[in-house]
């Protein structure tokens, strides 16, 4: 497994409270993520969390009836506590929170998580994503098929044939207030890093979503596979 620290965004740590199988994708979770008074957002294995451990609402949600509904807590792909994502199946976060708790205009932010790319996941992916869907205006990580991919909204960094199907793979993107700067992380290692000066995530009501994109009102882009250990730090 890599390591990181805080002024990095990459995969794992005593700083995110987690270390890293890079083989399996098997992560074991520390409770000290709990005690980061940055951590705004946690998808861990007693479920959906904030910085001061309280439960935050998601909802299971389809596109149509036939749809399969996305399962949490489940073994997924040789590890276990992961939520089961689905074609056309996502979590939606309850708007209050994402707009109350999550980092906004061009403050320093981090987003990491696990992913599993199912053979199906051939185009736009998302592990999570929150904002509002305006160039610029949000923030996610995931995939392009084999592309690891994050932004921004149209204002993405990323990096061709770096994450193929189907494998375990960390993913994390950082915003540097100071600088502007996001740099993208796959398993540990910087895979590209470019200076977002329009980057701004507006003071209006976001959305927030688990295995989509925050298109409105109907999402796409989803992320057919599986995730885990996703986090939030309102720091890079």
């Amino acid at each position: 497994g890599s390591t990181s620290s805080g002024t990095t965004g990459s995969t794992s740590s005593g700083t995110t409270g987690s270390t890293a199988d890079s083989t399996t994708g098997s992560t074991s979770v520390s409770s000290t993520a709990e005690c980061d008074p940055t951590l705004v957002f946690w998808l861990q294995s007693s479920g959906f969390r904030d910085s001061s451990s309280q439960g935050i609402v998601v909802s299971p949600r389809i596109i149509a009836a036939g749809d399969t509904v996305p399962t949490c807590g489940v073994q997924s792909y040789g590890v276990n506590n992961t939520c089961r994502l689905w074609p056309n199946s996502w979590l939606e976060l309850k708007t209050g929170q994402v707009t109350n708790t999550f980092p906004r205009g061009r403050s320093s932010r981090t987003l990491c998580g696990w992913g599993y790319r199912s053979t199906r996941t051939t185009a736009w992916s998302w592990i999570m994503s929150y904002g509002i869907p305006y160039t610029s205006r949000a923030f996610f990580i995931g995939s392009f098929g084999p592309r690891a991919d994050a932004g921004g909204f149209g204002d993405d960094v990323g990096k061709d044939n770096s994450w193929p199907a189907p494998t375990w793979a960390h993913v994390c993107l950082s915003f540097l207030e100071s600088t502007r700067t996001a740099k993208l992380y796959l398993n540990g290692t910087l895979i590209d890093s470019a200076v977002k000066g329009n980057w701004d995530i507006p003071a209006v009501p976001l959305l927030g979503r688990l295995g989509a994109q925050v298109f409105s009102p109907n999402p796409s882009e989803f992320f057919e596979g599986a995730i885990y250990d996703v986090r939030l730090y309102a720091r890079a």
